[in-house]
């Protein structure tokens, strides 16, 4: 398996397509990718950032994303992360780390990029 971590504008249509669809499957939605791109472009930013990971197919089987949002916090202006959404597909839960690893890079992305 592997996870990298992405801009919403470096997301391929079919990465998309893939992700709305595990989302779909993981919490019983009928998302259309349209939606997906939407929600996750529609910030001052214009893009979040996702965690993707893949197993051998190159097939997305677990996504985690964090919107950058600037908050004004006595007198100083930050840029914080906040959760925009995480699945893993059923059969891949038994990886217990799956997600914990998701975040990581997450994490580690988006401190080098100057969000809390």
């Amino acid at each position: 398996m592997e996870i990298s971590v992405v801009l919403s504008t470096e997301l391929k249509d079919e990465d998309w397509t893939q992700i709305t669809n595990g989302f779909n499957q993981s919490f019983d939605l009928e998302k259309q990718p349209s939606d997906l791109v939407r929600y996750y472009t529609g910030n001052t930013f214009g893009y979040c950032y996702h965690a993707i990971c893949r197993n051998a197919e190159g097939e997305i089987i677990a996504h985690s994303s964090i919107f950058p949002y600037q908050y004004l916090v006595r007198g100083r202006e930050f840029l914080f992360g906040l959760s925009g959404g995480s699945y893993v597909l059923k059969d891949y839960r038994k990886e217990a780390f799956l997600y914990v690893d998701l975040l990581e890079e997450l994490k580690a992305r988006c401190l080098q990029e100057g969000v809390v």
